[in-house]
């Protein structure tokens, strides 16, 4: 058994959402080849320095990994696209759907990177469809402030949007957001508690600075 990465943009890490974190989505027109990577570093690398650049990846980078048997692996077509590090297996776009059954359990999510021109104006069945990353943000705290079982609600209705952008609201600075840092840490707290009863078997990036910050705090 042997893990693979792929750096994904916005559109890409929803379409893999909707499948269930079970497979890739199908390649477009002018993509020939499914790529992906056999070194963290490397996908870490691409998401940081090209998605997060990239329009059509949202302007963020989504690091996904996965387990595969190693004997499918060594039949894929490798390439070198600069030193050793950078090597990737390329999949004919045909051959995708065959590739998504060699994966072992559940695709991972491990980290994301948001660029500068980041909004999350993604598409779905969502309270807030439409609106931006600030503005979601907002509408969760709208939520709580109601009350704590209105904003669960609402956490597990647009639950791939908390996915998507909690680790975003961590890092971003409270007047950034239009809240106070109080009512920001609230806010993130709640969440991350709602998240535990909601999607227990996902992991929600930035939860871990949110539980630390708490403990330096005591």
């Amino acid at each position: 058994m042997r893990t693979l990465y792929r750096p994904v943009g916005l559109y890409e890490m929803q379409l893999i959402l909707n499948r269930g974190l079970k497979g890739f989505p199908p390649r477009l027109p002018e993509q020939p080849n499914f790529y992906s990577v056999l070194s963290k570093h490397y996908a870490e690398q691409m998401a940081m320095n090209w998605n997060t650049d990239d329009a059509q990846s949202g302007f963020s980078g989504f690091v996904t990994e996965w387990d595969m048997n190693e004997s499918y692996i060594n039949k894929l077509d490798r390439q070198i696209v600069g030193t050793a590090l950078h090597e990737e297996l390329w999949v004919p776009a045909e051959q995708l759907p065959r590739f998504n059954t060699q994966i072992q359990g559940a695709i991972r999510l491990i980290d994301v990177y948001y660029g500068s021109q980041y909004k999350c104006e993604i598409s779905g069945d969502f309270v807030s469809a439409g609106t931006n990353v600030v503005e979601q943000f907002l509408f969760f705290k709208v939520m709580l402030d109601c009350n704590a079982l209105d904003l669960r609600r609402e956490v597990e209705r647009n639950w791939q949007l908390v996915l998507l952008n909690f680790k975003f609201w961590v890092l971003a600075d409270p007047f950034q957001l239009g809240v106070s840092r109080k009512e920001k840490q609230r806010l993130l707290g709640e969440m991350t508690n709602a998240w535990q009863f909601i999607r227990p078997e996902l992991r929600l990036l930035g939860k871990e600075m949110i539980i630390n910050g708490k403990k330096h705090a005591e």
